[in-house]
Formats: structure tokens, sequence, C-alpha cells
């Protein structure tokens, strides 16, 4: 049982098409990512904490 559901999965497209994935070629846009900002941050965080060991 998929879905919590007895009824059948029907897929809408029977020919599937690759679509390209494009990046963003405006950098500044992925540098003030908050969540990449924030990754880098903790990164910081761990390298002065094994400083400190």
């Amino acid at each position: 049982m998929l879905l919590n559901t007895a009824n059948t999965i029907q897929i809408a497209d029977t020919v599937l098409i690759e679509k390209p994935f494009a990046l963003p070629l405006d950098t500044t846009a992925i540098q003030a990512n908050p969540l990449l900002l924030y990754m880098k941050q903790q990164v910081e965080i761990s390298k002065k904490k094994r400083q400190l060991m």
C-alpha cells in the first residue's frame, strides 16, 4: 500500500524529458545564501574548538 491508499498510481506522462539543471551564474547570490553563511560559521566554530583541545 503506497501513500496509505489502495488506488493505483498513474503517471501523467509516458515520455519523460530530461530538464537541464542551470546553476545561477551570479556568485554573489550564492555567497549571500543564509544557509551557506550559517554552515561556514559552523565550520569556523568547529575549527576553533579543535584548536582549544
